[in-house]
């Protein structure tokens, strides 16, 4: 999206001589601007480089309004991505040395009042959303004043058709940018982030987009499931190499975290769509005599699983409406013990035995099992099936979670469109015809290498990740530790798809866009992780005041008790949600907005709660 600025950098606009909606629209008036939000966003990530990720993925540099913030913001992302500690005031200074420009973002002196003055850098991206949003008026104040140029270029001899044209579009860019704007209105969760889109190929991009404006839902609810069907339709066909010793299999285990009535299972549908479709297709196939195979199951025993794969190796997908009953499935014992263990193997990719419980058939040996799995869980279900057991032994970590905000669900006519269907079905087409390696004691999945550029963009990445987890103990490093091994597998995964799809002539090796592409991907995917295991960590009082700071973050960031004993039933008690806000602003997550004057007669006007870098009201 482009934003429009100020070429004058004087924070002011100017809007010509005769006015045509009064005397008002002659004078000059300051562009929309959050200074302190923008030196609020810079200094959180000075102090806590960990929530950069998260804030380069809503800001650019072009959104700050001083060039002083925009080249510091520039210089701080450099910075980050190079692996230097950027809350180290001594290791700033010599960088913005380096590089001539100390004196143009403020010297020595603010980079050190930055750092004092920032006490934490929790509210982050509540501030991000603050500078993103007045960006976006900035960039509506410019479209305005560009129609009214064209309205003033108007004459005998002017192009009429052209400016209609021009002034026509111009205004669908305003009215789309209102809309996001709108959109954006909402403070954002702590550390929660969209999924960043862009990393995606093309044909999957589209699809993913498509279907999350058709369902209504976040576009990650799509874009992991996705990512999971991608790895399955690429199976056991190619295996990602790191080094000689270091091989990684195209398996992806994904799960979306959303409460009831969020379209959870509809966006599960949509991304396993396709999958469906192609296994109906072999099915009738098989009705008719010709050769067929099993790409889809839904609801397996290990023993079944091991059944299927045994007699179609190539790769399948496990996609659930609801993971619980997987999860809950691997409690249960049998005369062979319980089925976790071989299902944690599974997504090694490592040869699969499986002994069947009628003692007279032989046990079943998979050697490269590939079985990728996908499907939405209930956050307090997900809960109780882990517990304990699970969030030791592994398997929580090996699943890349989503965690979006809810929100209400809106009717919308959107649908995917029939091109964009047929392009993502044709690059996982290309996907399904890829073959395996063949010798004279079977099939062997192909390695593809990384390329020089690819290896290097991972190894500096890979140090940066194992300096990270310094500190960190108990699950959450477990799950951080899995995700190198993840990212190379998203890396051959984006790469074959975008093959499939035409962007990449060579497919051979895995290139430096699509190990970038991954990268992104997996640093908004640690992100989430933290999200997850900080809710499963969470107490019951923290879960309330969670549940309680998305009900005001889904009103825009203001709300008062009235609207908010409206919103949850358990605050209508007396003087319960007044009980609850107040806490939240002893807590410095908000403050209490003296009420507008009341004009007639009514209910009196109460004290709005306005949710800290909420957007001011005017």
């Amino acid at each position: 999206m482009t934003r429009h600025t100020n070429p004058a950098g004087n924070g002011h606009c100017r809007t010509g001589t005769q006015a045509p909606f009064g005397q008002h629209a002659r004078e000059e008036r300051p562009l929309p601007k959050d200074l302190d939000a923008e030196k609020a966003v810079i200094g959180s990530v000075m102090i806590d480089p960990s929530c950069m990720g998260a804030v380069v993925n809503l800001l650019s540099p072009d959104d700050f309004f001083l060039p002083a913030h925009r080249q510091l913001f520039e210089v701080l992302i450099e910075l980050h991505f190079e692996g230097s500690p950027i809350g180290d005031l001594t290791i700033l200074v010599a960088a913005f040395e380096a590089r001539g420009c100390l004196s143009d973002v403020g010297g020595k002196a603010f980079l050190a009042e930055l750092l004092c003055e920032t006490a934490t850098a929790k509210h982050a991206m509540l501030y991000a959303q603050s500078v993103s949003t007045n960006a976006l008026l900035r960039g509506l104040v410019a479209a305005g004043g560009e129609i009214t140029g064209l309205g003033y270029a108007g004459g005998e001899a002017a192009d009429l058709p052209w400016i209609k044209q021009r002034a026509f579009a111009v205004l669908t860019k305003a009215i789309e940018s209102t809309e996001l704007a709108r959109d954006n209105d909402q403070p954002l969760p702590p550390g929660w982030t969209p999924f960043p889109l862009e990393c995606l190929p093309r044909a999957m991009r589209d699809y993913v987009a498509s279907a999350a404006e058709a369902v209504d839902c976040d576009a990650s609810m799509v874009a992991l499931p996705s990512l999971s069907v991608a790895a399955s339709a690429i199976g056991n066909t190619r295996r990602a190499a790191l080094k000689a010793s270091w091989i990684e299999p195209s398996i992806l285990w994904t799960a979306v975290i959303a409460p009831v009535g969020t379209a959870k299972s509809a966006a599960i549908a949509a991304a396993i769509d396709p999958v469906r479709q192609c296994q109906a297709e072999l099915a009738q196939q098989y009705e008719l005599g010709k050769p067929s195979r099993r790409i889809f199951a839904s609801d397996l025993t290990i023993e079944a699983l091991a059944g299927i794969v045994g007699e179609c190796p190539r790769g399948l997908l496990v996609g659930r409406d609801e993971l619980s009953a997987w999860l809950q499935g691997m409690q249960r014992y049998h005369q062979h013990g319980s089925d976790s263990g071989q299902w944690l193997e599974l997504h090694t990719g490592t040869a699969l035995v499986v002994d069947r419980r009628a003692k007279d058939r032989p046990p079943v040996r998979v050697e490269h099992p590939a079985v990728s799995i996908t499907g939405a869980i209930q956050p307090e279900i997900l809960r109780r099936c882990l517990g304990s057991e699970h969030l030791v032994d592994g398997l929580a970590q090996r699943l890349l979670w989503a965690m979006p905000p809810t929100r209400a669900q809106r009717w919308t006519e959107a649908t995917i469109s029939s091109e964009v269907r047929v392009a993502w079905r044709n690059t996982l087409d290309g996907l399904w015809k890829l073959e395996s390696c063949r010798a004279d004691k079977g099939e062997f999945p192909r390695t593809v290498p990384l390329s020089g550029a690819a290896k290097r963009a991972y190894v500096a990445w890979h140090e940066v990740q194992r300096v990270r987890q310094e500190g960190i103990a108990g699950p959450l490093l477990g799950s951080l530790a899995k995700m190198p091994g993840a990212c190379a597998r998203l890396a051959m995964i984006l790469h074959l798809a975008a093959a499939a799809g035409g962007e990449v002539d060579n497919a051979s090796e895995i290139g430096s866009a699509a190990m970038d592409s991954a990268i992104r991907i997996i640093e908004w995917c640690c992100a989430e992780q933290r999200r997850v295991y900080a809710m499963l960590d969470a107490t019951g009082a923290e879960r309330a005041e969670n549940e309680l700071l998305e009900i005001i973050a889904r009103k825009g960031g203001r709300i008062t008790q009235r609207e908010l004993c409206h919103a949850a039933r358990k605050y209508r008690g007396k003087g319960a949600a007044f009980e609850a806000l107040n806490q939240l602003v002893g807590q410095g997550e908000g403050v209490w907005e003296s009420p507008r004057a009341a004009t007639g007669r009514g209910r009196p006007a109460q004290p709005v709660f306005v949710l800290i870098g909420a957007p001011t009201v005017t």
